[in-house]
């Protein structure tokens, strides 16, 4: 949430440790601020996720001019691999139920579930309309996918449902300024669901 005033304000002796990142997928932009964290800090991702940050080191130069933007750590990986569609995984004393799909926004994204509050950790399934450029209206949807990362529009759409299906209340998505609730995702889905259908119909046209 980027709504700061509306959390408590915490001491500094009140906050834990942070122990574990779980990365819910490979884009620079939720994966390289782990260099700022502990060595100690444990790092769990996909199977996939590990796959993407490898090749981003060995041909993200071109990408980045050689100048290393979006860059990972090569030091900073994930090291406790993700590979099977449920994982129900206990972190200092909370329990998670982390959801590994199929490729959605990329190849390796990972949902985690918090049962007990009823609130779930996108990612990037989920992002909210994006200002457009030049003063244009906002993007309708704001959602896209990573083709060069083997990101999949059948498979959003399959692991929207399965979100849906979730006994949860809130969903936190990778990008906006609020919470989702289910009525939200749900009429997301619906109205990328047109879209394509529309798509569809003229590209058989």
């Amino acid at each position: 949430h980027r709504d700061l005033h509306s959390f408590p304000t915490r001491r500094s002796s009140d906050l834990l440790p942070v122990t574990h990142v779980i990365l819910t997928h490979s884009d620079c932009d939720h994966a390289n601020g782990i260099i700022g964290l502990p060595a100690s800090v444990k790092v769990i991702a996909t199977k996939n996720d590990l796959i993407e940050l490898e090749q981003t080191l060995r041909f993200g130069t071109v990408e980045s001019q050689g100048i290393g933007n979006g860059m990972p750590d090569p030091n900073r990986l994930p090291t406790i691999l993700i590979n099977q569609e449920k994982t129900d995984a206990t972190i200092d004393g909370i329990h998670l139920v982390l959801y590994y799909w199929v490729p959605a926004h990329t190849s390796g994204d990972l949902v985690i579930s918090v049962p007990e509050e009823k609130v779930v950790i996108t990612g990037d399934y989920l992002m909210q309309p994006t200002p457009g450029p030049n003063g244009l209206p906002p993007q309708q949807h704001g959602m896209w996918w990573k083709f060069e990362k083997n990101g999949s529009i059948a498979g959003w759409f399959k692991g929207a449902d399965n979100l849906l299906a979730l006994n949860a209340d809130t969903y936190l998505g990778g990008h906006g300024v609020k919470p989702w609730t289910k009525a939200d995702v749900r009429e997301l889905r619906d109205g990328l669901k047109a879209d394509k259908d529309k798509v569809d119909a003229m590209a058989e046209a």
